[in-house]
Formats: C-alpha cells, structure tokens, sequence
C-alpha cells in the first residue's frame, strides 16, 4: 500500500490535471488500493500519450481563425519608437478536457535607447468581442530590449495561459494586447551562448525538443539564478512557442552547461514543425516607471 501510494503521488505532481488526479486528490488518504491502482494507471497512459494523442482546437495557423490585436499604452510609451512586428495565438483541448493555450506579442525597439518592457494585458473575446477572460500577469523577454532587438510578452500553459473550465470557446477566440514600454535606465548585457544545438531526448515514449549548449557569465557581478529564455519557429519563421527555466550558477567568469528541456508543450511542437531555435538570455532586470 505505501509504495503504491507514493507512486501515485509523485504521478499526481508530474501530473495534477488527470482525470483521476481530479477525483481523488481531496480523498486519496482514503482511497482503496483498487482506486490508487487504477489512478496510477489512468494517469500513467496520459503522461505516455499526451504529446500524441492532445486534440488540436485550432489550426496550426493561428493567424486562420484568430484576430490578434497589439497596442502600446501609456505615456513613458508615446514617447518610445517601437514596432509591433508578430502576433499569435493558438489554444488546444487536452485529453482531460481542459484547454491551455499560448499567445504573445513581439515587439521591436526602433529607438536609439534601449527599451524597459513594462505591463501587459491580454484580453480573450470571442468572434462577437465579448469577453471571456483576461490575464494581467503576462511574462516579458528579456526585461530590456536594445536598439534593433526584438522582446516579447506572452503567456502559455506553463504560467498560467489554461482557460477557465466555464469559459465557452464554441464561438471562437481572437485575443486584444495592451502593453506599456519606457526608457531602460540601465543597460542590461546578455550572458554569453555557445555550442547551442537542437535535439531531443526520450520522454517515456516520446521525443521532446531539447536544446544543449553552454552559457557564461562574462560581467564582474555573480547571478545566483536567472530565468534563461527559448524560443521555437516553425518551417516559415513564426513563434509557435516561449518557454524558459531558471539556471543557477552563473557566478562572474563561470561557463555552465545548458540544458533546456521541453516537456509540457503544445502538441503541434514536434521536431518536424520546428523550423529554428533562438535562447534569449539576460539577466534578471526589474524598474518602476
């Protein structure tokens, strides 16, 4: 009984979305041996399938049936030269039902001075703009974009990009961005990238993008840990994906392996649909405005 239940508890932490994980996560303390074998297996056959066999909601195109609007706000922003140069916006129903999507908005620093990335909304309407949900907490890379670079705001099933279980998307969804920039009062130089490969590696039965290179620390301050960026694009050249993962470390003059394993992606991000990588990686780099 008890290594069958710490079985089925490390499965729930890998796992916490499964069917079964739902149904028995208020009453596992209880649940018979019957109950925890057929969870464990419940949740086992999802985490060897749901790279496969996830139902894509949307095209592949998410420029074919979604409407992404992006617009600057604010006045530190008037006072910026910036382009929004890509927009997307995709969303997929798991196996379990639930639907998780991703969207972002890049934007290009047309400036002479570098560029503070501030706040961004993201509001979520359907075909008839009404709205279905916003999210105010929406990731930003790298914190500051220099003269010429490209940042972006996004969110994704990985921080916090899952939509409500209420939320009726049978009349579609187009996605309206409101973000705000101003001016870096500091500079902020990149960690250094070398030897950067594209791979995979064995997740149960599936092969998942790993990106392999090596990063160093060339400035005199020691970084801790700082969250290092990837981003995928498919065979045409657009963003079908942002995620990223703390490395720690990186200490003034360290080189330190990189390792940027993706495990929890879209199901349209296999190595075929992967056209090229790029790793933003800067150190960490907040402001008030």
């Amino acid at each position: 009984m008890k290594k069958l239940l710490s079985l089925f508890l490390i499965l729930l932490l890998l796992l916490p979305a499964s069917g079964y994980a739902d149904v028995l996560t208020d009453g596992w303390q209880t649940a018979s041996d019957d109950e925890l074998t057929a969870a464990v297996e419940e949740i086992t056959r999802e985490l060897k399938t749901r790279k496969a066999t996830r139902e894509t909601e949307i095209k592949e195109d998410p420029e074919a049936d979604c409407i992404v609007t992006a617009v600057g706000v604010g006045s530190s922003t008037k006072k910026l030269s910036y382009e929004v140069v890509e927009t997307g916006l995709y969303y997929w129903t798991k196996a379990n039902g639930s639907v998780e999507c991703f969207a972002f908005v890049a934007v290009k620093n047309t400036d002479k001075k570098a560029i503070y990335l501030g706040n961004c909304t993201m509001d979520f309407e359907d075909k008839q703009g009404n709205l279905l949900e916003s999210r105010n907490r929406v990731s930003s890379c790298p914190d500051v974009i220099d003269p010429g670079e490209i940042g972006y705001f996004y969110v994704s099933s990985v921080n916090g990009g899952g939509f409500n279980a209420e939320t009726d998307l049978s009349n579609g969804c187009n996605m309206t961005a409101q973000f705000s920039l101003s001016a870096a009062r500091e500079t902020v130089e990149p960690f250094e990238l070398m030897d950067l490969e594209l791979t995979t590696y064995k997740y149960f039965s599936t092969d998942c993008p790993m990106i392999i290179g090596r990063i160093r620390n060339n400035g005199e301050e020691d970084v801790q840990s700082s969250y290092i960026n990837y981003l995928f694009r498919d065979n045409d050249g657009k963003v079908i994906w942002i995620s990223g993962t703390n490395v720690s470390g990186l200490y003034a003059g360290a080189k330190v392996g990189l390792e940027l394993k993706e495990i929890f992606g879209p199901p349209y991000l296999t190595m075929d649909n992967i056209g090229s990588f790029e790793v933003i990686a800067k150190p960490y780099y907040h402001q008030f405005n």
